[in-house]
């Protein structure tokens, strides 16, 4: 099974009790949806939304434009059974399964957007411009991903005890900053997190389908992960590192 279809059973397994642990990922989507009203949109606008998920963002931008038509994709079927569950009812909304990456739909959109999508993406930077092609003239590009110092406790403690963390490494801020055009909007965010351990916080990773190890990664053998969790029983702080991106 390659990466990404791997990726995508991961999140087919916990689609049905995904939202139960997916606080982090709920704030991310406010923020996000706080960005996009302070956009200048038709009052109907045609939006796509990547990577919709059980449907956190979506509902945020059936409030924010009522009378806009909604693309909702995803690429594991299960996340989108929950989203239609979530959002039954809604006439304007029609949901697809679809690779973001490759997003196989035509030009015509007011707002592309994806809330913790693109840190998914093989290509990540490169991946906009494709988007951004697919933008109305006067449409925008807006989307959250994770930054370089996500669950930077766990990379720390990993590097004390001397063993890969086994974390992906994302684009930095200032990544963004040097691809990007100088019109977009970027603002970054420290999301700290509480957990009763950090083994705790391995388990939150598994319940919300986000366990992939980057690439070429193996996981602790079970002697050196109790030798790292050894002394953190206790409640266990791990800060997600949210980028908020905005471009026309």
């Amino acid at each position: 099974m390659n990466g990404g279809r791997r990726i995508v059973a991961y999140f087919d397994a916990v689609a049905s009790r995904y939202e139960q642990h997916a606080g982090p990922q709920a704030h991310a989507a406010a923020r996000l949806a706080e960005g996009v009203a302070g956009l200048s949109l038709p009052e109907a606008p045609r939006i796509l939304e990547i990577g919709c998920g059980t449907g956190l963002l979506t509902r945020h931008l059936t409030r924010l434009y009522p009378r806009a038509t909604i693309l909702a994709s995803d690429r594991s079927l299960a996340m989108l059974r929950v989203a239609r569950a979530h959002l039954a009812g809604e006439t304007r909304l029609r949901f697809v399964a679809m690779d973001g990456e490759a997003p196989s739909v035509r030009p015509g959109f007011d707002l592309i957007c994806a809330n913790l999508a693109w840190q998914w993406f093989a290509h990540p930077l490169q991946s906009v411009a494709r988007c951004r092609d697919l933008l109305n003239p006067g449409g925008w590009l807006s989307f959250s991903t994770l930054g370089e110092a996500n669950f930077a406790e766990w990379r720390a403690l990993c590097t004390a005890h001397g063993v890969a963390h086994g974390l992906h490494d994302y684009p930095s801020l200032a990544t963004w900053r040097a691809h990007l055009p100088p019109n977009a909007l970027l603002s970054e965010e420290r999301h700290p997190t509480e957990y009763s351990s950090a083994l705790a916080f391995l388990h939150a990773l598994r319940a919300i389908g986000a366990q992939a190890p980057a690439y070429g990664h193996r996981p602790l053998p079970a002697g050196t992960l109790r030798r790292v969790l050894r002394g953190q029983s206790e409640k266990y702080s791990s800060s997600y590192h949210f980028l908020y991106i905005h471009l026309p």
